[in-house]
């Protein structure tokens, strides 16, 4: 399960560069976000019995979410 949680974060984070333009040095800030992402995920999963990996409608909802979030700084929506 943590194997499947750091290429979760790891795939999400290069998502992230991608997204900001792949900027140098923000590495560790696009990880952290990656990882709150992840959290925010479990926290709604906390009431099965185990964690798993989201689903492709769950991670572009979590996308969305992240992206709204990130992409409002100065802009109106």
């Amino acid at each position: 399960m943590p194997h499947e949680r750091d290429q979760w974060i790891r795939d999400r984070s290069y998502a992230l560069w991608e997204e900001a333009g792949r900027p140098d040095g923000q590495d560790t800030d696009h990880w952290r976000q990656a990882a709150a992402d992840w959290d925010e995920y479990s926290r709604q999963e906390s009431g099965s019995a185990q964690a798993r990996l989201p689903t492709e409608d769950e991670k572009t909802a979590i996308l969305a979410r992240t992206e709204g979030l990130s992409g409002s700084a100065g802009t109106s929506q």
